[in-house]
Protein backbone atom coordinates (compact mmCIF):
# COMPACT_ATOMS: atom_id res chain seq x y z
CA UNK A 1 0.00 0.00 0.00
CA UNK A 2 1.22 3.52 -0.83
CA UNK A 3 2.25 5.21 2.41
CA UNK A 4 2.30 8.77 1.11
CA UNK A 5 -0.03 10.74 3.41
CA UNK A 6 -3.38 11.86 2.01
CA UNK A 7 -5.45 14.98 2.81
CA UNK A 8 -7.94 14.43 5.62
CA UNK A 9 -11.57 15.52 5.87
CA UNK A 10 -13.54 15.49 9.13
CA UNK A 11 -17.18 15.62 8.03
CA UNK A 12 -20.30 16.56 9.96
CA UNK A 13 -23.43 18.66 9.44
CA UNK A 14 -22.42 20.85 12.39
CA UNK A 15 -18.83 21.60 11.45
CA UNK A 16 -16.44 20.04 8.97
CA UNK A 17 -12.69 20.41 8.59
CA UNK A 18 -10.62 19.73 5.48
CA UNK A 19 -6.83 19.58 5.88
CA UNK A 20 -5.00 19.57 2.57
CA UNK A 21 -1.61 18.20 1.64
CA UNK A 22 -1.41 19.37 -1.95
CA UNK A 23 -2.87 21.92 -4.31
CA UNK A 24 -6.61 21.44 -4.93
CA UNK A 25 -8.17 22.63 -8.22
CA UNK A 26 -10.57 25.15 -6.68
CA UNK A 27 -12.77 27.33 -8.88
CA UNK A 28 -16.01 29.25 -8.30
CA UNK A 29 -17.60 28.47 -4.93
CA UNK A 30 -21.21 29.28 -4.02
CA UNK A 31 -21.53 27.45 -0.73
CA UNK A 32 -24.68 26.82 1.28
CA UNK A 33 -22.60 27.11 4.44
CA UNK A 34 -20.23 29.73 5.84
CA UNK A 35 -16.57 28.76 5.53
CA UNK A 36 -13.10 29.86 6.54
CA UNK A 37 -9.86 28.88 4.83
CA UNK A 38 -6.23 29.16 5.94
CA UNK A 39 -3.23 28.44 3.74
CA UNK A 40 -0.99 25.84 5.32
CA UNK A 41 1.55 26.63 2.64
CA UNK A 42 1.76 29.55 0.19
CA UNK A 43 -0.97 32.09 -0.60
CA UNK A 44 -4.07 32.22 -2.77
CA UNK A 45 -6.01 35.01 -4.37
CA UNK A 46 -9.75 35.50 -4.61
CA UNK A 47 -12.34 37.56 -6.42
CA UNK A 48 -15.91 38.04 -5.23
CA UNK A 49 -18.77 37.90 -7.70
CA UNK A 50 -19.40 41.34 -9.20
CA UNK A 51 -15.99 42.72 -8.21
CA UNK A 52 -13.02 42.99 -10.58
CA UNK A 53 -10.32 43.26 -7.93
CA UNK A 54 -8.25 40.19 -7.05
CA UNK A 55 -7.06 40.06 -3.44
CA UNK A 56 -4.09 37.96 -2.29
CA UNK A 57 -4.36 36.46 1.18
CA UNK A 58 -3.47 33.52 3.42
CA UNK A 59 -6.90 33.39 5.07
CA UNK A 60 -10.46 34.08 3.87
CA UNK A 61 -13.86 34.08 5.60
CA UNK A 62 -17.04 33.89 3.48
CA UNK A 63 -20.66 33.78 4.59
CA UNK A 64 -23.06 31.20 3.17
CA UNK A 65 -24.39 32.15 -0.24
CA UNK A 66 -21.36 34.23 -1.22
CA UNK A 67 -20.10 33.65 -4.76
CA UNK A 68 -16.33 33.66 -4.88
CA UNK A 69 -13.69 32.63 -7.42
CA UNK A 70 -10.47 31.26 -5.93
CA UNK A 71 -7.10 30.97 -7.66
CA UNK A 72 -5.09 28.93 -5.20
CA UNK A 73 -1.93 28.85 -7.33
CA UNK A 74 0.40 26.46 -5.49
CA UNK A 75 -1.16 26.97 -2.06
CA UNK A 76 -2.04 24.09 0.25
CA UNK A 77 -5.13 24.99 2.25
CA UNK A 78 -7.39 23.88 5.05
CA UNK A 79 -11.09 24.76 5.17
CA UNK A 80 -13.43 25.09 8.15
CA UNK A 81 -17.12 24.64 7.27
CA UNK A 82 -18.81 26.52 10.11
CA UNK A 83 -21.78 25.76 12.35
CA UNK A 84 -24.68 28.06 11.49
CA UNK A 85 -26.34 27.39 14.86
CA UNK A 86 -23.29 28.78 16.66
CA UNK A 87 -21.61 32.22 16.41
CA UNK A 88 -18.60 30.75 14.56
CA UNK A 89 -18.77 33.30 11.75
CA UNK A 90 -19.03 36.30 14.11
CA UNK A 91 -16.12 35.05 16.22
CA UNK A 92 -13.81 34.68 13.22
CA UNK A 93 -15.00 37.92 11.61
CA UNK A 94 -13.96 39.88 14.70
CA UNK A 95 -10.33 38.90 14.05
CA UNK A 96 -10.26 39.64 10.30
CA UNK A 97 -10.19 42.57 7.91
CA UNK A 98 -13.28 43.36 5.79
CA UNK A 99 -13.12 43.76 2.01
CA UNK A 100 -15.41 45.90 -0.20
CA UNK A 101 -17.10 42.73 -1.47
CA UNK A 102 -18.30 41.65 1.98
CA UNK A 103 -15.67 38.95 2.42
CA UNK A 104 -13.05 38.97 5.18
CA UNK A 105 -9.35 38.14 5.02
CA UNK A 106 -6.06 38.33 6.92
CA UNK A 107 -6.92 36.62 10.22
CA UNK A 108 -4.82 38.25 12.95
CA UNK A 109 -3.38 34.88 14.05
CA UNK A 110 -3.18 33.12 10.68
CA UNK A 111 0.45 32.00 11.06
CA UNK A 112 -0.26 30.40 14.45
CA UNK A 113 -3.44 28.82 13.07
CA UNK A 114 -1.55 27.36 10.11
CA UNK A 115 1.07 25.83 12.41
CA UNK A 116 -1.56 24.25 14.67
CA UNK A 117 -3.52 22.93 11.69
CA UNK A 118 -0.43 21.35 10.14
CA UNK A 119 0.19 19.56 13.42
CA UNK A 120 -3.44 18.42 13.56
CA UNK A 121 -3.27 17.14 9.99
CA UNK A 122 -0.09 15.17 10.64
CA UNK A 123 -1.42 13.63 13.87
CA UNK A 124 -4.75 12.58 12.27
CA UNK A 125 -6.64 12.31 15.58
CA UNK A 126 -10.06 10.68 15.88
CA UNK A 127 -13.22 12.54 14.89
CA UNK A 128 -14.19 13.89 18.32
CA UNK A 129 -10.66 15.10 19.12
CA UNK A 130 -10.38 16.91 15.80
CA UNK A 131 -13.75 18.66 16.20
CA UNK A 132 -12.81 19.71 19.76
CA UNK A 133 -9.58 21.19 18.37
CA UNK A 134 -11.59 23.03 15.72
CA UNK A 135 -13.78 24.59 18.41
CA UNK A 136 -10.67 25.76 20.25
CA UNK A 137 -9.16 27.23 17.07
CA UNK A 138 -12.32 29.29 16.50
CA UNK A 139 -12.95 30.47 20.07
CA UNK A 140 -9.65 30.13 21.91
CA UNK A 141 -8.35 27.62 24.48
CA UNK A 142 -10.95 28.43 27.15
CA UNK A 143 -13.81 29.26 24.82
CA UNK A 144 -14.04 32.65 26.55
CA UNK A 145 -14.90 34.49 23.30
CA UNK A 146 -18.01 32.37 22.72
CA UNK A 147 -20.10 34.48 25.10
CA UNK A 148 -19.31 37.64 23.14
CA UNK A 149 -21.59 36.48 20.32
CA UNK A 150 -25.23 35.40 20.28
CA UNK A 151 -27.03 33.22 17.74
CA UNK A 152 -30.75 33.76 17.12
CA UNK A 153 -32.58 30.79 18.77
CA UNK A 154 -35.16 30.74 15.96
CA UNK A 155 -32.42 30.24 13.38
CA UNK A 156 -30.75 27.62 15.58
CA UNK A 157 -34.05 25.69 15.59
CA UNK A 158 -34.62 25.99 11.84
CA UNK A 159 -31.06 24.96 10.94
CA UNK A 160 -31.33 21.93 13.22
CA UNK A 161 -34.64 20.94 11.63
CA UNK A 162 -33.13 21.28 8.15
CA UNK A 163 -30.30 18.98 9.20
CA UNK A 164 -32.75 16.41 10.55
CA UNK A 165 -35.01 16.45 7.48
CA UNK A 166 -32.67 17.43 4.64
CA UNK A 167 -33.67 14.48 2.43
CA UNK A 168 -37.26 15.73 2.59
CA UNK A 169 -38.64 18.98 1.22
CA UNK A 170 -40.05 20.38 4.45
CA UNK A 171 -41.88 23.55 3.51
CA UNK A 172 -40.89 27.03 4.65
CA UNK A 173 -44.47 27.32 5.90
CA UNK A 174 -43.94 24.42 8.33
CA UNK A 175 -40.55 25.73 9.48
CA UNK A 176 -42.01 29.21 10.03
CA UNK A 177 -44.90 27.76 12.03
CA UNK A 178 -42.47 25.99 14.36
CA UNK A 179 -40.79 29.29 15.30
CA UNK A 180 -44.00 31.37 15.28
CA UNK A 181 -43.04 33.51 12.28
CA UNK A 182 -44.50 34.34 8.90
CA UNK A 183 -42.93 32.66 5.85
CA UNK A 184 -41.60 35.97 4.53
CA UNK A 185 -40.25 36.89 7.95
CA UNK A 186 -38.37 33.59 8.28
CA UNK A 187 -36.96 33.85 4.75
CA UNK A 188 -35.54 37.31 5.51
CA UNK A 189 -34.24 36.36 8.96
CA UNK A 190 -32.60 33.18 7.65
CA UNK A 191 -30.91 35.05 4.82
CA UNK A 192 -29.71 37.73 7.24
CA UNK A 193 -28.27 35.24 9.76
CA UNK A 194 -27.04 32.42 7.53
CA UNK A 195 -26.39 34.23 4.25
CA UNK A 196 -27.87 31.59 1.96
CA UNK A 197 -31.51 30.78 1.20
CA UNK A 198 -33.10 27.88 3.09
CA UNK A 199 -33.11 25.76 -0.07
CA UNK A 200 -29.36 26.17 -0.62
CA UNK A 201 -28.53 25.37 2.99
CA UNK A 202 -30.67 22.23 2.70
CA UNK A 203 -28.59 21.17 -0.31
CA UNK A 204 -25.45 21.61 1.77
CA UNK A 205 -26.86 19.26 4.43
CA UNK A 206 -27.79 16.75 1.73
CA UNK A 207 -24.22 16.85 0.45
CA UNK A 208 -22.81 16.07 3.89
CA UNK A 209 -25.29 13.17 4.18
CA UNK A 210 -24.33 11.90 0.72
CA UNK A 211 -20.66 11.66 1.76
CA UNK A 212 -21.68 9.94 4.99
CA UNK A 213 -23.75 7.35 3.10
CA UNK A 214 -20.86 6.65 0.71
CA UNK A 215 -18.49 6.13 3.65
CA UNK A 216 -21.11 3.85 5.22
CA UNK A 217 -20.72 1.59 2.18
CA UNK A 218 -23.71 2.64 0.08
CA UNK A 219 -23.22 2.73 -3.68
CA UNK A 220 -23.14 6.16 -5.33
CA UNK A 221 -26.71 5.73 -6.72
CA UNK A 222 -27.98 4.56 -3.31
CA UNK A 223 -26.26 7.43 -1.49
CA UNK A 224 -27.62 9.92 -4.03
CA UNK A 225 -31.21 8.80 -3.42
CA UNK A 226 -30.92 8.48 0.36
CA UNK A 227 -29.45 11.97 0.65
CA UNK A 228 -32.39 13.44 -1.26
CA UNK A 229 -30.84 14.34 -4.63
CA UNK A 230 -33.11 13.80 -7.63
CA UNK A 231 -30.41 12.22 -9.81
CA UNK A 232 -26.66 12.05 -10.50
CA UNK A 233 -26.71 15.27 -12.52
CA UNK A 234 -28.33 17.17 -9.64
CA UNK A 235 -25.72 15.77 -7.22
CA UNK A 236 -22.80 16.64 -9.54
CA UNK A 237 -23.99 20.20 -10.05
CA UNK A 238 -24.48 20.77 -6.31
CA UNK A 239 -21.14 19.21 -5.37
CA UNK A 240 -19.23 21.38 -7.83
CA UNK A 241 -21.00 24.57 -6.77
CA UNK A 242 -20.89 24.03 -3.01
CA UNK A 243 -17.44 22.44 -2.68
CA UNK A 244 -15.67 24.29 -5.48
CA UNK A 245 -14.29 21.11 -7.09
CA UNK A 246 -15.87 18.53 -9.44
CA UNK A 247 -17.27 15.44 -7.75
CA UNK A 248 -14.89 13.33 -9.86
CA UNK A 249 -11.96 14.81 -7.90
CA UNK A 250 -13.29 13.55 -4.56
CA UNK A 251 -14.67 10.23 -5.78
CA UNK A 252 -12.03 9.24 -8.28
CA UNK A 253 -10.88 5.72 -9.10
CA UNK A 254 -7.62 6.38 -7.25
CA UNK A 255 -7.37 7.31 -3.55
CA UNK A 256 -7.47 11.07 -2.98
CA UNK A 257 -8.66 11.76 0.58
CA UNK A 258 -9.19 10.20 4.03
CA UNK A 259 -12.65 10.81 5.49
CA UNK A 260 -13.43 10.81 9.22
CA UNK A 261 -17.10 10.73 10.28
CA UNK A 262 -18.64 10.25 13.72
CA UNK A 263 -19.05 6.55 14.49
CA UNK A 264 -22.72 6.86 15.53
CA UNK A 265 -23.61 8.50 12.22
CA UNK A 266 -21.86 5.83 10.21
CA UNK A 267 -23.59 3.11 12.24
CA UNK A 268 -26.99 4.71 11.65
CA UNK A 269 -26.27 5.07 7.93
CA UNK A 270 -25.08 1.45 7.67
CA UNK A 271 -28.40 0.21 9.06
CA UNK A 272 -30.52 2.09 6.54
CA UNK A 273 -32.03 0.06 3.73
CA UNK A 274 -30.16 -1.31 1.88
CA UNK A 275 -27.85 -2.34 4.72
CA UNK A 276 -24.14 -1.91 4.07
CA UNK A 277 -20.68 -2.16 5.59
CA UNK A 278 -18.68 1.02 6.09
CA UNK A 279 -15.59 1.77 4.05
CA UNK A 280 -12.18 2.15 5.71
CA UNK A 281 -11.12 5.70 6.57
CA UNK A 282 -8.07 5.35 4.34
CA UNK A 283 -9.32 4.60 0.79
CA UNK A 284 -6.05 2.84 -0.08
CA UNK A 285 -7.09 0.01 2.21
CA UNK A 286 -10.34 -0.37 0.25
CA UNK A 287 -8.51 -0.41 -3.10
CA UNK A 288 -6.03 -2.97 -1.75
CA UNK A 289 -8.90 -5.24 -0.67
CA UNK A 290 -10.57 -4.80 -4.04
CA UNK A 291 -7.38 -5.76 -5.88
CA UNK A 292 -6.95 -8.86 -3.70
CA UNK A 293 -10.54 -9.98 -4.28
CA UNK A 294 -10.14 -9.60 -8.04
CA UNK A 295 -6.85 -11.50 -7.97
CA UNK A 296 -8.45 -14.39 -6.11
Amino acid sequence: MDNNPLPVFYIDARRSLYLGRNRAPLREIHSGNSWFTVCLQGQLRFQANGHDEWITAKSILASAGTKITVDNRDAVSCVFYLDETKPDFAALKSLMQPTPSGLYCHHSHEESLAEQLRDLRDQEPDFDTALACLDELIYGPLGDRRHDFKADPRIEHVVQRIRETSAENMSVKQLAKEVNMSESGLIKLFRKNVGAPIRKHRLWCRLINFITFVMAGKSIPEATTLAGFSDASHLSKCYSSLMGVPISVAFARTPTIKCFIADEKLTRAEQMDPKSERLPTDPREYFARLAMSKAS
